[in-house]
């Protein structure tokens, strides 16, 4: 994928390891990689800059889930909402698709996956 340079992704997730893996994943897939650790680091990183896709962990310490979605909404950006969780569950996944995300994936999954929704959601 060549082009895929152009596009932007943030991910969010508290823990290290798991946002260097995606980082490191979506770097090998072409794509310009932000990371953060924190809800308010996000925040003001997306005050300041333009994610294409933003791929985040749904349980973490400040503004998670829904409520993120609904500060994301406040600052009137539209980036592809991606959350990745290992406790996710079918009533919150609804919950969350009808806030805006445009997938909710459970952990773990297949590390080619990622690149592959990210894909998906450029297209959309």
């Amino acid at each position: 994928m060549n082009s895929a340079k152009q596009y932007k992704i943030l991910v969010l997730d508290d823990e290290r390891e798991i946002v260097e893996y995606y980082r490191q994943m979506l770097e090998c897939c072409g794509y310009a990689v932000s990371t953060a650790t924190d809800s308010n680091e996000a925040l003001k990183m997306l005050r300041e800059n333009y994610y294409d896709v933003i791929i985040q962990d749904l349980r973490r310490a400040g503004i998670a889930g829904v409520e993120f979605l609904v500060e994301l909404k406040k600052l009137g950006k539209k980036p592809a909402v991606i959350i990745v969780s290992a406790s996710l569950n079918d009533k919150l996944e609804r919950d969350l698709l009808q806030a805006g995300c445009f997938a909710c994936r459970r952990k773990p999954f297949e590390s080619r996956m990622l690149c592959e929704l990210v894909a998906e959601a450029i297209e959309v």
